[in-house]
């Protein structure tokens, strides 16, 4: 069998993760999350000749020690899969602050996983973005951006690190109903896969089954890495004609 691209959205409570993951599947299958949801939704589909599995989960709060409770019943979840391919940081474009306890939840991503295998498996989307308002929102995306810049300085330092491949940052407004730009949003879907495949083939896969929580994983990024090499031609040319077909704007992470 053909491999399994395993995702996990990660991000603020009512950031629009479920939403998200219906708009990948093209269909309801995600419900919305809510203080009492426990049990991570685990649900597998093929797309574009990729083989999905999306881990839907509630997103962190201002409590840090249900956050942290939460954390751990995600991980013992992916301890009963084999590999994790991409952190997908879901965040509404129209916040009009960052949430207080994004660096909190960060350390304890930090203390489980190394930061290679974070970052380099790392994409940000903002979702609920509104064209009629992107000029707007845009402004209000490069402050979240760059609080989180701050945040992931502060705790890995990410600037000049030869160990860490930059995220990208797409936009999406992940509504399967009426939604004049749900071709455009697709696309970005389709990139956003195609680009996680050329970080396998870079980086390779987050092996979970043995991850612990809370801080005893060997630290990878204090090791000289070394990627592989990505030369698919044909992906770089779809991903330049999704962008210039309906006009995408996708930055990389700074």
């Amino acid at each position: 069998m053909s491999k399994i691209f395993r995702i996990l959205p990660i991000g603020p409570i009512s950031s629009g993760k479920s939403r998200l993951c219906n708009f990948i599947f093209k269909e309801n299958k995600f419900g919305v999350k809510n203080s009492g949801s426990k049990v991570p939704e685990i649900f597998q589909t093929k797309r574009n000749g990729f083989y999905l599995e999306i881990i839907d989960f509630i997103g962190y709060t201002e409590d840090i020690t249900y956050n942290e409770s939460n954390f751990e019943t995600l991980l013992n979840k992916l301890k009963e899969r084999n590999s994790l391919d991409l952190f997908l940081f879901v965040i509404k474009s129209n916040d009009v602050r960052f949430h207080s306890n994004t660096k909190d939840y960060l350390k304890l991503i930090l203390n489980t996983f190394s930061s290679y295998e974070f970052l380099n498996h790392l994409a940000i989307i903002f979702t609920f973005f509104d064209e009629s308002v992107k000029t707007k929102l845009r402004k209000n995306i490069d402050i979240i951006t760059m609080q989180l810049s701050q945040i992931l300085e502060e705790l890995i330092g990410i600037k000049n690190n030869p160990n860490i491949i930059l995220p990208k940052i797409y936009e999406i407004n992940s509504d399967l109903n009426e939604n004049e730009y749900i071709e455009k949003y697709q696309a970005t879907i389709d990139i956003l896969l195609l680009n996680m495949e050329k970080n396998f083939e870079i980086c390779g896969e987050i092996p979970v089954k043995d991850i612990k929580f809370n801080g005893v994983k060997e630290r990878l990024e204090k090791e000289e890495i070394k990627f592989g090499q990505s030369k698919d031609e044909n992906r770089e040319i779809k991903i330049k004609e999704l962008i210039q077909k309906y006009d995408i704007n996708i930055r990389t992470f700074c």
